[in-house]
């Protein structure tokens, strides 16, 4: 039986840093939002495990996330079954947009479903906790308030679904570095069960913010350079999304958009431009 699943990007609409914690992450409170840019991963029983990639930087070993996956399925679930995968990657690495833990949420959802495991969301919550800081979210199919090291889900919630441009520029940000580094802007702990449910989109563009843009657009000012150059393309906001380095715009038309988009491809020919949507209601 061969399935193919789409493993959805994600960006951060808010990513508020409260905090270093004693076992040195930092609490932090972000609303996900899943786009329609995606992965997908194609799965077949097969004689052995082998994952193979599209992207030849893509670690297709033990320390790609859809391997420890199914090595922790085969260690404490007793899955004896194996898989030939292929994971055909259009989300940027290291870009902030959740690709690798989107890979091993959705990865796990199809195994549970494909060898009848049996796991509840709590199993699955609990595999995907020890392997990612936002790998928890890419359970749910909606945008969704979280904290802790983003792992905990607090509720679900419905955004606009708008118009976005997704800017990569080709950096890798390390996350750790980022966190270590210093220069992160701290905010106090919110309520999150006092957060809107439905989210309008003035509501969603005064959300935009996010902690870590000044240490990162410290070390790579080309970002600050291109969240001003989607502003004055027409934005009618724009953010990192998560630790870096894509950064995002919201248009509110579709026109806006392409015209946005082809403003951007000429300024900065060498960044990957993806147009895409937020999938506001799951």
């Amino acid at each position: 039986m061969v399935i193919s699943v789409r493993s959805y990007a994600k960006i951060n609409i808010f990513l508020h840093i409260n905090g270093k914690r004693s076992d040195g992450y930092h609490d932090l409170q972000t609303l996900f939002a899943q786009t329609e840019l995606h992965d997908t991963i194609t799965i077949d029983e097969a004689d052995r495990t082998e994952l193979v990639c599209n992207v030849p930087e893509i670690p297709v070993d033990s320390s790609n996330l859809i391997i420890r996956v199914k090595d922790i399925l085969s260690s404490r679930y007793g899955l004896k079954k194996k898989y030939s995968i292929n994971l055909e990657k259009n989300i940027p690495s290291g870009g902030g947009m959740g690709g690798g833990s989107s890979n091993a949420a959705c990865f796990l959802k199809a195994v549970n479903n494909m060898s009848d495991l049996g796991l509840s969301y709590c199993d699955m919550a609990e595999i995907l906790g020890e392997i990612g800081s936002d790998t928890v979210y890419f359970l749910h199919n909606k945008p969704c308030y979280a904290e802790g090291r983003g792992e905990v889900i607090v509720s679900e919630a419905e955004l606009p679904s708008v118009p976005l441009l997704l800017v990569n520029p080709n950096i890798h940000v390390p996350t750790g570095e980022i966190f270590g580094g210093g220069n992160l802007k701290l905010t106090a702990k919110a309520d999150l069960t006092r957060m809107p449910l439905v989210v309008g989109y003035e509501e969603l563009l005064a959300m935009l913010d996010n902690g870590l843009e000044a240490a990162v657009f410290a070390k790579h000012p080309v970002l600050q350079i291109l969240k001003t150059t989607l502003l004055d393309s027409g934005a009618d906001g724009a953010l990192m999304s998560g630790s870096g380095s894509t950064v995002f715009g919201i248009y509110r038309t579709d026109e806006q958009l392409s015209s946005a988009c082809s403003i951007i491809k000429e300024k900065f020919a060498d960044f990957t431009v993806f147009k895409s949507r937020i999938k506001g209601a799951g």
